[in-house]
Order: structure tokens, then C-alpha cells, then sequence
């Protein structure tokens, strides 16, 4: 059911943003030297739904570096006497080519593809109840993981400081993709 709540959540959100694409009309040019970008949203997932910010700098033509910060955790009832708590943190460090001359795009979008690679911190804990009127027996595990990760997105200005930013990827807590505002600083 979280699965078919988080496909209508980034559909709704996609068809918004195409509505919006179609009344924007400001100018982007990503090979702009000084554009720092700051992007906050929400991705899908198999489990909860990942939170993030990230940043983005260029450093050459076409090429931005930055990193992303992400958060999610979800609960599920295993059954009347048990449940499990999954927490992750992900901190990727990631760089991106921007491909608007190879495209031949307008300067309203920012289309991009690139790498991460990331730390993800996972926590899951697990509640056994074994009498109502006490407090749960609780069993931890935590691990630390690296992960390299893929990503391809897209931004549309819709003024001169705040695009929509929607990006597909692969390999980490983002991995379905994610839907955010990205803010030109």
C-alpha cells in the first residue's frame, strides 16, 4: 500500500509540475559560472518516504559537484507482539554533466545525468511486546554502508531563482527518484 501511496504522491507532483512548466517563462543557463544550487524535496521508495537536500556547484563547464543529505525511516507491525523500526541516513558526495548544448534545450531547462557515491547509515529496531502493561523488549541493529549511485534529472526555471527539479536514479535511498525546488543562489 506505501508503494501505491508514493506512486500517486510523485505522479500528482509530476503533473504539477509540467502544469507549471507550461505558465514558466524565465531563463536558465546552467554553464553560468557563479549558479550555486540548493535543492530540498521528496523521494520514492520501497519503504517510507526519503526526505533531502542537496547542493550543487559548478566547477567547470557543464560539470557541477555538491552532495545530498537524505533521511528516511518507516515502521512496520510484523505482528500483535512485534514490530520493526528501519531508520537510514544517506551522505553521498555526487557530480553531474549538464547536457543543454548537446540537447539543444532552451535556456528555460537544465537537463543532467551523473555519479555518488555515499556513506548510508542504517539503524532497524525491533519491538517485542511481551505483556501490555510493560515496556517493549527492543532489539537493535545498525550498520554503516557505502554505495555508488546513479542519477538523471531535470530542472525548469520558473523565475530566476527557483526551478522545479524532478531526477530518476538508481543504487541508493533515492533510488526511485525524487521531486524538489531547487533554489538558485
Amino acid at each position: 500500500m506505501n508503494k501505491l501511496k508514493s506512486t500517486i504522491l510523485f505522479s500528482t507532483l509530476l503533473v504539477v509540475m509540467l502544469v507549471c512548466v507550461n505558465q514558466a517563462n524565465a531563463q536558465f543557463d546552467p554553464k553560468t559560472n557563479n549558479t550555486k544550487m540548493l535543492t530540498v524535496g521528496a523521494g520514492i521508495s520501497g519503504w517510507g518516504v526519503p526526505l533531502f537536500v542537496r547542493f550543487e556547484a559548478p566547477v567547470a563547464n557543464f560539470i557541477t559537484v555538491g552532495g545530498n543529505l537524505s533521511y528516511q525511516s518507516h515502521t512496520k507491525t510484523l505482528t500483535s507482539f512485534t514490530s520493526n523500526k528501519v531508520t537510514a541516513i544517506g551522505i553521498n558526495g555526487r557530480g553531474s554533466y549538464h547536457f543543454n548544448d548537446v540537447f539543444g534545450a532552451s535556456n528555460d531547462w537544465d537537463f543532467y545525468a551523473g555519479a555518488s557515491l555515499g556513506l548510508y547509515i542504517w539503524k532497524s529496531e525491533n519491538l517485542f511486546y511481551s505483556d501490555p502493561l510493560l515496556p517493549p523488549s527492543v532489539v537493535e541493529f545498525s550498520e554503516n554502508r557505502l554505495g555508488v549511485a546513479g542519477h538523471a534529472g531535470a530542472r525548469y526555471l520558473i523565475n530566476e531563482k527557483i526551478a522545479l527539479n524532478l531526477e530518476l536514479g538508481g543504487g541508493n535511498l533515492l533510488a526511485g527518484g525524487t521531486i524538489g525546488v531547487t533554489f538558485l543562489l
